[in-house]
């Protein structure tokens, strides 16, 4: 789970860079940190526990886990608890 994260933070933070800074300044050399808590900023409310859910049962799926049984219902749960805490955790920061 921990490398579909990191892999999915890049992504997202080369796309918020291809698409807000590079077109404004093309010279400006990515800098994933800083375009991840960019991107997170924009989208963290957009998430909901529905889509959390999905993404919980399609990553159980591909790792040949049940994808409708108890212990998903406890990652899904678990997984939207973690979003929960990085939504919170990111406003404190803004403040």
């Amino acid at each position: 789970v921990t490398r579909v994260q990191e892999a999915e933070d890049e992504e997202l933070a080369y796309a918020y860079f291809a698409a807000n800074v590079h077109t404004r300044e093309p010279t400006t050399v990515f800098d994933c940190q800083a375009c991840s808590q960019a991107y997170y900023r924009l989208a963290r409310h957009l998430a909901e526990e529905r889509h959390i859910e999905n993404a919980t049962r399609m990553i159980l799926r591909a790792a040949s886990f049940n994808p409708d049984g108890k212990a998903a219902d406890l990652a899904a749960r678990g997984f939207w608890r973690f979003v929960q805490y990085k939504r919170e955790r990111m406003a404190k920061l803004a403040a």
